[in-house]
């Protein structure tokens, strides 16, 4: 195995391409897709909200391009406590002109 593979998140790693495959599909077949202004996503980070609505757990691709999207780097905040680097992307957001943005959200993997 490469190097590469094994720093690489969880949600990135697959052993194959039918685990790759089956985890595509899941991911396809519990999520959605919405259109909204940037300024109306609110982040927080927290592990006490189990079934709060409407609060979704980010990939580590989408982190990426939500703090490319307020022009931080991402591999910079990823060093940060979660309430930190929330801090830091809620204020790039409140900040940042408004844009829509696609996201995708996983039904199942609400947190």
């Amino acid at each position: 195995m490469s190097s590469e593979w094994f720093n690489r998140p969880a949600d990135e790693r697959f052993l194959s391409l039918t685990d790759l495959n089956n985890a595509v599909r899941w991911r396809s077949e519990r999520s959605k897709t919405r259109i909204m202004e940037s300024e109306a996503i609110r982040v927080e980070a927290s592990r006490d909200n189990p079934g709060a609505p409407e609060l979704v757990a980010p990939t580590h691709w989408r982190f990426g391009q939500l703090a490319s999207l307020v022009g931080a780097p991402a591999i910079y905040l990823r060093q940060f406590p979660a309430p930190l680097a929330g801090i830091n992307l809620q204020y790039g957001l409140s900040t940042h002109r408004a844009e829509q943005v696609k996201t995708l959200e996983l039904l199942d993997f609400v947190v």
